[in-house]
């Protein structure tokens, strides 16, 4: 194996304190019980000399699995004579890297490309052709500028409810039972409030105004979009 691309893991078992997986309940459906279970199923205690090259690609905001196993595990590959790069996007949690995510997204995608260059010694690529189809393919991904109220009018459904976005700044929270809200929306320009039981979020209208998403603040979830599509 020449090159090595890990995302979001956990290469060490026997040191995790700071991520919620694997709890103790999958400690035990994974077989990593002992001690010496979590050794032998730990990257960083298994490096091969040398290492391959690697790439390791983090969230800053992910508590799942910390950021601190990959930062903790490129310093094992170089100290074991081989070459890592490890890149912390601190604004994001796990799982990140796809276009609702357009900024991290370019850059995780290059990264890549140029892991397989330098390990497959691809010395003649050519990666500006592959920029330019990443810049047209996440041109209406980024946040829009301006919403125009006409643009907000209409259904928008999540995963876990619809909203309903009326004239005069009313709306619906309708959830998954079907049981509805109400609720009230402002449009501040590039960005709109929705208020429902005193409690404001904040949205983005994305620029192929096909999307509505928000930003989880805090917490476990902390950095990840909740996105809601137009529905007729």
């Amino acid at each position: 194996m020449k090159t090595y691309l890990g995302c979001w893991g956990v290469y060490d078992f026997t040191d995790n304190n700071e991520s919620l997986f694997p709890d103790q309940v999958a400690r035990e459906n994974f077989g990593l019980s002992s001690d010496k279970q979590a050794h032998a199923a730990s990257a960083f205690h298994n490096l091969r000399t040398p290492p391959p090259i690697s790439l390791l690609i983090h969230g800053g905001k992910d508590i799942l699995t910390h950021a601190s196993q990959s930062i903790r595990f490129g310093e094992q590959i170089q100290a074991k004579g081989g070459a890592a790069e490890v890149i912390i996007f601190p604004a994001h949690n796990h799982n990140f890297v796809n276009p609702n995510n357009p900024v991290a997204f370019k850059k995780a995608i290059l990264a890549i490309a140029n892991l397989y260059r330098r390990g497959f010694q691809l010395d003649n690529a050519d990666f500006t052709r592959l920029e330019k189809e990443l810049d047209n393919l996440l041109s209406n991904y980024f946040p829009a500028d301006q919403i125009k109220m006409e643009q907000l009018l209409g259904k928008w459904e999540g995963k876990t409810e619809t909203i309903l976005l009326l004239k005069e700044g009313e709306a619906q929270l309708v959830n998954n039972r079907g049981k509805p809200l109400r609720a009230t929306y402002q449009n501040h320009g590039a960005t709109f409030d929705i208020v429902s039981d005193g409690n404001s979020k904040r949205f983005y209208l994305r620029q192929d105004g096909r999307v509505i998403f928000s930003i989880t603040q805090e917490g476990r979830h902390a950095g990840r979009k909740e996105i809601y599509t137009r529905r007729k």
